[in-house]
């Protein structure tokens, strides 16, 4: 079972030096997020610093790297800190980025206790359970509001404030497989992103996740929307739940509740291991010297 464990607990965190499972600062390690197959996972580059640079100099790295998105690391001692970018552009809170993020930093949790990510301020922590990483949420409150205050051009049965993002309830999934997120035009939405999501016949849910203000015209595979499904879907149920993401990559993404915050779990392929050039890292280190 998880438990709710405070990060300076974690004394296995202290000893990273000693533990050549973690990637040394310059490391690199590319996945393949929320899918058993590797094609059809969501992409994300880990890279872990010795500190922060310059944001110019992120959003070059992150930029060139292009369409896998990137998560930076920062870990000493039992202090970690995550930003991540898609493309160019640094994005808030990228779930399956922090999946990833957890996959590679396995090795140093001990079995249900949790890592917050520390510049997020009490919304995210890894943890584990047996050999499969997991993610710790804190709970979405949903604020309803009108339909009609936000326009896709489909009948929506409820429409809810999720914080970053809208919540949009369809009737059904063959409403929410036929939406145009195109003629839609959701960057004019106030929000970063927009959760649509109806019933299933196979799960607890069906969804599709759409982001184009921070890049993303369709999140193949999303982690960091369950929160708010699980809010609307399951607010006060036990156990496991599964949500299908609609974006034709066959993507089951398993959720539980744990206590007042929410985990989630899901498949992790580590597929490329390598070093950032020493050039680069030297530009970094001078850039976090003087800033």
């Amino acid at each position: 079972m998880l438990h709710n464990v405070s990060a300076a607990s974690l004394s296995t965190v202290c000893d990273i030096a000693a533990n050549p499972a973690i990637p040394a600062p310059g490391e690199f390690i590319w996945c393949s997020v929320f899918s058993p197959r590797l094609a059809d996972g969501n992409r994300s580059i880990v890279i872990r610093l010795n500190s922060w640079p310059e944001k110019k100099q992120l959003e070059e790295l992150a930029g060139f790297i292009g369409d896998t998105e990137t998560s930076f690391v920062v870990l000493k001692g039992n202090c970690l800190e995550v930003r991540w970018f898609a493309g160019k552009r640094e994005v808030p809170l990228c779930g399956h980025c922090a999946l990833a993020v957890n996959s590679v930093l396995l090795p140093l949790l001990k079995d249900g206790e949790l890592l917050e990510v520390a510049n997020l301020g009490g919304r995210l922590w890894l943890s584990r359970h047996e050999s499969k990483p997991y993610l710790v949420f804190k709970d979405v409150p949903l604020i309803e509001i009108p339909t009609e205050a936000v326009q896709t051009g489909m009948r929506l049965i409820k429409a809810f404030d999720a914080g970053r993002d809208y919540l949009l309830i369809v009737e059904d999934e063959e409403t929410l497989k036929a939406f145009n997120p195109t003629k839609a035009r959701l960057e004019r939405l106030a929000k970063i992103g927009c959760i649509i999501s109806s019933p299933s016949r196979s799960s607890t849910a069906a969804f599709r996740f759409f982001a184009p203000r921070a890049g993303i015209h369709e999140d193949r595979a999303s982690g960091s929307v369950i929160p708010a499904l699980m809010r609307y879907w399951a607010p006060e149920q036990c156990g496991e739940h599964i949500f299908s993401q609609e974006s034709g990559y066959g993507i089951k993404i398993g959720a539980r509740w744990l206590g007042e915050r929410v985990a989630l779990t899901g498949d992790v392929m580590q597929f490329a291991r390598g070093m950032v050039a020493s050039t680069l890292l030297e530009d970094f280190s001078e850039s976090a010297l003087t800033a």
